[in-house]
């Protein structure tokens, strides 16, 4: 899974639970996966509800700053990632794909190299002949 940066936590509300979060770098939705991590925060969770100004919103964009539900304590200055499931998954085909035709060639290369060997005859070695001299 890959994470892109969308924001920051600039409010906690304690006794609801709501982060206000000016959003810098992206967008969110609702159904969308969040990762919040901080100096003692690492908090994964799926974005259920939103709220500009005592409003619910579907899709806040980049610029605003929402009241985000969130299902434990964060802090102020916490980054907010969206976490990419596709492209994760997408990388992964493309590595197996990758690796895949890696052997496959390789596989190509043995096979060649073994016909190649089976096809040139051997040469017979001449034999060595070995002389002695003897002085006389």
């Amino acid at each position: 899974m890959t994470e892109n940066k969308v924001g920051k936590v600039t409010h906690f509300f304690n006794k609801i639970s709501v982060a206000i979060v000016e959003l810098t770098d992206g967008d969110l939705k609702i159904g969308d996966t969040i990762h919040i991590k901080g100096h003692t925060t690492d908090l994964t969770q799926k974005v259920e509800s939103m709220q500009i100004e005592h409003k619910n919103i579907e899709k806040a964009e980049k610029g605003q700053s929402i009241g985000l539900k969130v299902s434990a304590h964060v802090h102020e200055n916490d980054i907010v990632y969206k976490v990419n499931k596709r492209r994760a998954m997408a990388r992964s085909k493309s590595k197996q794909k990758r690796r895949r035709l890696k052997f496959r060639l390789k596989r190509k290369r043995r096979k060649e190299r073994a016909k190649l060997q089976t096809q040139i005859p051997k040469q017979p070695e001449e034999p060595k002949v070995i002389t002695t001299e003897t002085v006389g």
